[in-house]
């Protein structure tokens, strides 16, 4: 046996946007641990050396907050690293231990957002129970759905323990109190249910079961829930799935907007908006001056802002990407968002 043993069990916990905590089991007391971007071996170049030979009491690393070696943080945003750690022992190192891959959440959305899963998915989490099946990305575009929606995966077997976890995102009054989704089963004779649950940011906390038992049709039904009860806070919501011997239920089209947000522009707005879906210019009219326009993109990113005051104004989205986006309206303390589709 040798006298310096590698290091095992590595694992990861308490992951956050920019943190984690690492740990390993071993009985020495001198430890090198080495960060690698996501899939690179040890010893690439671009990782980092965290600790160098300094004892540790115990074998557990704390990723959240500043790298003293290198003045920033350990980690960054939705990004995949990788981590290994070595025994120093008085005469020798031991193997390197990893690597255990584990990637950080994205950062919290503080404006309406939207996912088709067609494109921006990589902020989802999903969770699976211990099955062989669990959700996944799945073409369901000749059902009503579009190119992409995400769905439990079949297996009459296995019992499903498996949870499909949104971004986190931070409620705001009229703005993100409300969210809702598309949801169908794809077999009526084994039909699948879900529970729709709100976490917090961290997903530690299971903060309420809004609703139970969800089971929709075979076509595609829109499910609302209220959010205002979490305003100030950050959270994120769950669809939770359980059952057994069923088929298949697939999720599309959810949408985090205001509980007065999202009305219909033609009846209830004090502004109109055309053409939609648009090409290029978006145009508003509107009876007062408006304020300010605001475009956001599906994760809550601010990608146009304008301060008109006038009452007929153009937004140029020629620079954007294809895809949904928010245009938030304030006219007299008066805010309102619509969805617009850019061509």
């Amino acid at each position: 046996e040798p006298s310096c043993v590698t290091p095992t069990d590595l694992s990861v916990s308490d992951i956050t946007t920019t943190g984690a905590i690492v740990s390993w089991v071993s009985d020495g007391t001198a430890f090198m641990i080495e960060i690698q971007p996501g899939g690179s071996p040890q010893g690439t170049e671009g990782g980092y050396v965290i600790g160098d030979v300094t004892p540790y009491p115990a074998t557990v690393l704390d990723l959240t907050g500043i790298n003293p070696d290198t003045g920033f943080g350990y980690l960054m945003p939705n990004t995949s690293y990788s981590f290994y750690v070595v025994n120093v022992c008085n005469d020798a190192s031991s193997e390197y231990a990893g690597p255990l891959t584990f990637t950080t959440f994205c950062e919290v959305a503080s404006g309406a957002w939207s996912n088709d899963f067609d494109t921006n998915d990589d902020c989802w989490l999903v969770s699976n129970g211990g099955d062989a099946n669990t959700w996944v990305l799945y073409d369901d575009s000749a059902n009503g759905g579009g190119v992409a929606s995400y769905a439990i995966s079949y297996d009459s077997n296995l019992a499903h323990d498996d949870y499909l976890v949104s971004p986190a995102f931070t409620v705001t009054d009229e703005a993100t109190d409300r969210m809702s989704f598309d949801a169908r089963n794809h077999n009526p004779s084994f039909p699948e249910s879900i529970d729709v649950q709100i976490w917090n940011a961290d997903i530690n906390v299971l903060l309420e079961t809004v609703a139970t038992d969800v089971t929709p049709s075979t076509a595609y039904e829109t499910f609302t829930y209220d959010l205002s009860a979490y305003e100030g806070q950050d959270i994120r919501f769950a669809f939770y799935i359980s059952t057994t011997d069923e088929f298949r239920i697939s999720i599309d089209n959810v949408v985090v907007d205001g509980l007065l947000g999202l009305e219909d522009v033609n009846t209830s707005s004090n502004f109109t908006y055309f053409p939609n879906p648009v090409n290029n210019v978006l145009s508003i009219k509107a009876q007062a001056s408006i304020d300010s326009i605001t475009v956001y993109n599906m994760l809550g990113q601010t990608v146009v802002r304008s301060t008109p005051n006038t009452t007929t104004t153009a937004v140029d989205m020629s620079g954007l990407q294809t895809g949904a986006y928010f245009v938030q309206v304030a006219i007299n303390n008066s805010i309102e968002t619509v969805r617009v589709i850019k061509n």
